[in-house]
């Protein structure tokens, strides 16, 4: 009986001991919002000159920033843009938002009416960084999932892992995100339970990576584990430039 014992308690350690971990968590802020009126590009290229001469002026490192705009999205009213800020911890992005609050900057934002101002939490998995995409013009198509069964989280998530390290090992170059809302979260999505983002360094291979998707990796047990899992739609589609990294 002792022996027994010990083999149940070792392989349960064992197992405990060689379960992968879910990686470091990425705290999200997204502002969606409307240029003001007579308000363009313009002038938000000149905003975030001036932003990123009062960060490189700080002590604000771990602070990175995306600006999107709407590709494929319908209606195509209501969001001229998103911006999305990142940090490895929760502290990092609050003690940002107070120093940015304690400046003028906001002030002079071109586009103050936002539609959406939300904190979230990412899992990233993936062979592309930020520093990998094109600065000027990347993709991100985001889908809105809801679970199918009593699953969890690092469920979605490493079912997800396993088809984006598949197209990885296939030469796909791309990346993906689990983002789970938090707070400020919009009433258009709370009947989701997370967002899946996939990522791509620009638009050829966005497309490039779509087509071998639907060619050749959308029938794999791979995909078919994850859509017993959970299930994704209402797809939209950005483009996006690097602001800070």
């Amino acid at each position: 009986m002792k022996y027994i014992m010990t083999v149940m308690i070792f392989f349960s350690l064992s197992q405990y001991a060689f379960s992968e971990d879910l990686p470091p968590v990425i705290y999200a802020e997204y502002y969606a919002c409307e240029y003001d009126e007579g308000k363009t590009e313009r002038q938000m290229s000149k905003w975030i000159t001036r932003w990123n001469a009062w960060m490189d002026s700080t002590d604000l490192n771990e602070y990175g920033a995306v600006l999107l705009k709407p590709l494929f999205r319908s209606p195509s009213s209501g969001i001229d843009l998103m911006w999305v800020g990142h940090t490895p911890s929760n502290y990092e992005l609050a003690r940002g938002l107070s120093a940015f609050n304690a400046t003028n900057q906001k002030q002079y934002w071109p586009a103050k009416k936002c539609s959406i101002n939300m904190l979230a939490r990412q899992y990233s998995m993936g062979n592309l960084s930020v520093s990998d995409l094109d600065p000027k013009e990347f993709v991100v198509g985001y889908w809105f999932c809801k679970f199918n069964k009593e699953a969890t989280i690092r469920d979605a998530y490493f079912a997800q892992k396993k088809i984006v390290t598949t197209a990885n090992q296939a030469g796909r170059k791309m990346s993906s995100r689990i983002i789970m809302p938090r707070q400020g979260v919009p009433a258009s999505l709370k009947e989701y339970d997370f967002a899946l983002a996939y990522i791509h360094k620009n638009m050829e291979d966005w497309g490039a990576n779509v087509d071998d998707h639907f060619s050749s990796a959308r029938n794999t047990e791979n995909q078919k584990e994850a859509d017993k899992i959970f299930s994704c739609d209402s797809s939209v589609v950005y483009t996006g430039k690097v602001v800070r990294n």
